[in-house]
């Protein structure tokens, strides 16, 4: 029960996903202690008080698990060098693993759902936009992956929703390329790929933030260059678009003067012939319309005309916009974003097979090579943060559950050499089970910390029962202790088999939402495997060695 103190100490999104499996585990375990204690008793007495307890035969399933892990273990324990030198390799092998394992938030998983993002020019109408897409639609559809389109439409941009055929699972990354082949030829739009996850999408959003708009969208443009380099990248897409295309008439106020024409009127009328003053509103289907007053069509379809435009002075005469001022053609400033009150662009990088850890080391480094500007930086935002916080927050959380199974075998058994001894096949059982989760391609992530966690308090159960047992010999020799071990190991070997079995359904199941629980399941049963072996072989003889031999000495004097 005590692993699960730490989840009180840990980040909010470690709460939400396994807070109530940390709830329902202690209150179960209290559940089983109370029917342990009086329940399971008095079941007993009830046999005996009415004669119904009848002598069982051992199964031969029983008796060959027995003969075979007792096979197991004297193979093991006549050959105790050999039995330390492979620990040793585990332990090396588990740190190293560790080191180099792909690291990430959440286990990545594949949906059945990939939403398609249509960018069009900036300025591009809605009409025109609507065209674009229903030719990325019909594309789309086309492909035999694609089970159904649906489609979100704003000017110049886009948002198509795809689900994805049934038994096509697990190869998100792949359809995402053959996609992309089918749409990347288009030259009016861009259209890029993400894949529909809420916890763990494949996407980093970087914000370039300083004070110059223009300056920030370059060293974007530059960071974008650059981390399209890094090998396994699959895309960099930038999250801004140039501003739409726009006409600007500046005047001249002395030309304008010379002329006799007011400014103020001369931009109203400007303004209200190309898109029209509000001359008044009417209901229509209960929807409220406005009717404008504009220039004929013929007078405004074009740049060339709209140059020609001309004004009534105050002298009721007709004066052409370009005697008094001049046209330039440029773009409007575009959307604006903020970050912590400061100008910012954002960037996004689909990883593709990166791993998140490896992704955000890669990035760093190769944006440190840039040097930016003084007072413009770079963030990579909400994603790295979550996953350097889970990261950090998991090692805490075991480092407090070890600290707290600990403090309670110190209170056991008055002894902190011993207490060491009893803990020392949880941190060896998670080394093991990092060793198993990297042969099977899993990464270090939330799961696996809940599982080493959970492991923790599991494995130490089978060292306190045979410590315990050792604890009440006043004489422990070596033969005392094979003795002990052989006595226990039908009832530990249930227990853990047990415990196994039972997480068997968690770690053969791959319908979705199963990335939150397989690498859990694999953790916590690896790592039983691996402690029941520590228990049967190591503990007994270190036990035998630290302890056995001085009591033996004390006895004898």
């Amino acid at each position: 029960i005590s692993v699960f103190a730490p989840f009180v100490f840990l980040s909010y999104e470690f709460r939400q996903l396994y807070g109530e499996f940390a709830l329902t585990v202690t209150f179960s375990l209290l559940s089983s202690v109370i029917s342990a204690l009086f329940i399971i008793p008095g079941g007993y007495g009830l046999f005996y008080k009415f004669k119904l307890n009848k002598p069982l035969k051992p199964t031969r399933l029983a008796n060959f698990i027995e003969k075979k892990a007792l096979q197991g273990f004297h193979f093991f324990f006549k050959r105790i060098k050999f039995s330390f030198y492979l620990l040793i390799i585990i332990i090396l092998t588990g740190i190293l693993t560790a080191i180099f394992m792909e690291k990430e938030y959440i286990e990545p998983a594949d949906s059945n759902e990939i939403t398609a993002f249509v960018e069009a020019e900036s300025g591009t109408s809605l009409a025109e936009t609507g065209k674009i897409v229903e030719k990325v639609e019909q594309t789309l559809s086309a492909n035999q992956l694609v089970e159904r389109v649906s489609a979100r439409i704003n000017k110049a941009h886009a948002e198509l929703d795809l689900k994805i055929m049934p038994g096509t699972s697990g190869q998100d990354k792949k359809i995402i390329d053959r996609l992309k082949a089918d749409t990347d030829h288009f030259e009016d739009c861009f259209v890029h790929y993400e894949e529909k996850q809420e916890l763990n999408a494949k996407i980093l959003d970087i914000d370039i933030i300083g004070d110059d708009e223009a300056k920030i969208r370059e060293l974007a443009k530059l960071c974008a260059r650059k981390i399209h380099e890094i090998a396994g990248i699959r895309e960099v897409v930038l999250r801004f678009k140039e501003g739409n295309p726009a006409l600007t008439w500046h005047l001249d106020r002395k030309k304008a003067m010379h002329l006799n024409v007011n400014v103020q009127k001369a931009g109203e009328e400007l303004r209200w012939s190309i898109y029209g003053p509000v001359a008044l509103k009417y209901i229509k289907d209960n929807q409220e319309v406005d009717l404008r007053v504009t220039y004929q069509k013929d007078y405004k379809d074009s740049l060339a005309k709209i140059r020609d435009f001309s004004i009534i002075n105050n002298d009721q005469q007709l004066i052409k916009l370009k005697e008094f001022g001049y046209f330039q053609e440029g773009r409007e400033p575009g959307k604006r974003y903020r970050k912590n009150k400061r100008k910012s662009v954002a960037i996004s990088v689909s990883l593709g097979n990166l791993s998140l850890g490896r992704a955000i080391t890669s990035i760093e480094d190769k944006l440190l090579i840039l040097q930016f500007p003084p007072g413009y930086y770079y963030d990579l935002g909400e994603a790295a943060e979550k996953f350097s916080l889970s990261q950090k927050n998991g090692a805490l959380a075991i480092v407090l559950a070890i600290f707290m199974i600990f403090s309670i075998l110190s209170i056991q058994f008055n002894s902190f050499l011993k207490s060491l001894i009893v803990i020392l096949p949880a941190p060896i059982s998670a080394l093991f089970s990092i060793i198993v989760l990297s042969t099977f391609q899993f990464s270090l992530n939330m799961s696996v910390f809940i599982g080493i966690i959970v492991l923790s308090g599991v494995v130490v159960n089978n060292t306190i029962i045979l410590a315990a047992v050792f604890e009440k010999k006043k004489r422990l020799s070596l033969y005392a202790i094979i003795k002990e071990v052989k006595n226990k190991t039908k009832p530990l070997i249930i227990t853990n088999i047990t415990t196994i079995l039972a997480l068997f359904p968690l770690i053969f199941n791959f319908q979705e939402g199963s990335h939150l629980w397989q690498p859990l399941a694999i953790t916590v049963a690896s790592g039983i495997l691996a402690g029941l072996l520590i228990t049967f072989i190591v503990f007994p003889f270190v036990y035998y060695i630290i302890f056995g031999k001085n009591r033996e000495i004390k006895h004898s004097k």
